[in-house]
């Protein structure tokens, strides 16, 4: 059972994480680069880095899913899709209020 709860852990984690840097938690990323004064030349670097990084993020977390889903067993990947399902639900109402759209 903790293993489960670490592994669950881990991808809400990595899922966070993605979200975070794609999309500059709501506004995050415009008041990061307006408080640093970027150039227009270093805010389309910043944005190549950013997209960069999501891409990176969300193959990781695909990848790390499609294995769980080898690891598990059909009982437990019943509570793993339920527990991925709630997570995606939770996370598109937070996210959601700052303009988040994902899927």
């Amino acid at each position: 059972m903790k293993k489960i709860a670490l592994i669950s852990a881990l991808v809400l984690g990595t899922a966070v994480s993605g979200m975070v840097v794609a999309k500059g938690h709501g506004d995050k990323g415009s008041r990061m680069t307006e408080r640093l004064n970027l150039t227009p030349e270093q805010q389309t670097q910043f944005d190549a880095l950013r997209d960069e990084h999501r891409a990176s993020m969300t193959k990781l977390h695909e990848g790390f899913t499609a294995q769980m889903r080898e690891l598990l067993t059909p009982e437990q990947l019943t509570t793993f899709d339920a527990m991925m399902e709630k997570r995606k639900e939770r996370m598109g109402k937070h996210l959601g209020k700052k303009g988040y759209d994902r899927d």
